[in-house]
């Protein structure tokens, strides 16, 4: 979401580095960001944040705990889980391994790892 805003920012002033095949067309052609390219753009690159707050309306909610279970599994307190999580979710708090391995994997890998084991956490 941030880089959406990012590139929307980017494109009202006619900047177009965060797309770099049309930033290479537009420099190899030494023109600017047109108007109506540029509309268009700037309309596709709202609908697309439209779409991600449509399918995945809790993404800005860091709050929740779902998410802080997610980035921060180690460090939360089980009580703010559902009851039907907190088991198993201490089983993996207390799995020395799954502290290593969190600790030295990306947390992509980390839960690429560890969901299958621990489902419902």
């Amino acid at each position: 979401m941030a880089k959406l805003g990012l590139w929307h920012c980017r494109v009202q002033k006619g900047n177009a580095a965060s797309f770099t095949n049309l930033d290479t067309v537009l420099e190899n052609k030494q023109v600017g960001l047109e108007c109506e390219l540029k509309n268009d753009v700037e309309a596709h690159l709202r609908l697309l944040k439209q779409e991600f707050e449509r399918y995945f309306p809790d993404l800005g909610d860091t709050e929740l705990p779902e998410w802080k279970m997610t980035r921060h599994p180690f460090r939360l307190n089980e009580d703010i889980l559902p009851d039907d999580l907190q088991e198993e979710f201490l089983e993996m708090k207390c799995n020395s391994s799954a502290k290593d391995d969190f600790e030295a994997m990306p947390l992509t890998d980390f839960w690429a790892k560890y969901v299958p084991i621990y489902e419902n956490g």
